[in-house]
């Protein structure tokens, strides 16, 4: 199950990951957690937290970029989320035309 920032919000809850949500998701099992807008101190401070009981993802803003995941990597998250893959994506004109199979060809 993939519990967003908004999720929260909707239940009274926080919109940034924190260390102590961290510990609770980790102590309740979870198996992977989003990292959320965490400047870099934080991030390795979660990493050292998890210790590996749990997959990391990193997410969030202008922190996470192509030139950054080396960067990324080295601090020992599991995964990263890049949104800049589909904004500086280039748009393509795409058609489907359907038929109908069962009128006569032409």
């Amino acid at each position: 199950m993939l519990i967003e920032d908004n999720h929260l919000v909707a239940v009274g809850g926080s919109i940034r990951t924190t260390l102590d949500q961290l510990r609770e998701a980790i102590d309740r099992g979870a198996e992977l957690v989003l990292l959320d807008n965490m400047d870099d101190a934080l991030l390795r401070e979660a990493v050292r937290l998890a210790g590996g009981r749990v997959e990391l993802e990193v997410s969030g803003g202008g922190g996470v970029t192509l030139d950054r995941l080396p960067v990324l990597a080295a601090m020992g998250v599991d995964y990263v989320s890049m949104g800049a893959l589909m904004h500086s994506a280039r748009a393509m004109d795409l058609s489907l035309e359907i038929e109908n199979a069962t009128a006569p060809p032409g």
